[in-house]
């Protein structure tokens, strides 16, 4: 599940000059600043998902763990990017909405008809899908919060290790 973090650099105007500056300079130069935006904005991001998947039950940090860092022009964030299934088979990449929101009806049931296991006839099935949700939380339980708190530190990361090597880049150090 990405996150979106909302600056942009056709609104700001400072993004913007550091995103024609980060066009005109070499690609080692290139390369190093996402070297290092990616070392420490990794470190930033991690950080912020392990704490607030701190307290929660198991379940939660298994689907909703697993943060990422992507450095470049423009850098992403995500969590939740598992994909191998679970030891009850729920797929951590499939379901993270539920676990991220939650749900608005905790009892919410899904029948259907199924074969015996002998092949002697069938049977109807009721099942609470939505039990291990927990309840709704429009504004999200870890991942879009996280993004919301450290979307202006990981810009402005981004913006001052740009200027910075630039600056080193230029002065011969």
């Amino acid at each position: 599940m990405a996150a979106f973090l909302g600056a942009s650099a056709r609104t700001v105007t400072e993004l913007r000059g550091a995103v024609l500056a980060l066009k005109a300079v070499d690609r080692t130069v290139r390369n190093e600043i996402n070297r290092t935006t990616r070392a420490e904005g990794g470190t930033i991001w991690k950080d912020e998902i392990a704490g607030r998947l701190g307290g929660m039950p198991r379940v939660d940090q298994l689907v909703l763990g697993g943060p990422r860092y992507k450095a470049g022009n423009p850098f992403s964030v995500s969590s939740a990017t598992r994909t191998r299934a679970l030891s009850g088979g729920l797929v951590p990449t499939a379901r993270a909405k539920g676990f991220e929101f939650g749900t608005d009806n905790r009892e919410k049931t899904s029948t259907y008809t199924r074969r015996n296991r002998d092949g002697s006839g069938s049977h109807t099935v009721t099942r609470r899908t939505t039990r291990h949700l927990p309840n709704r939380a429009p504004n999200g339980r870890v991942i879009w919060p996280a993004a919301a708190a450290t979307g202006p530190r990981l810009t402005s990361l981004w913006v001052q290790t740009i200027v910075r090597i630039i600056h080193d880049a230029l002065e011969g150090k």
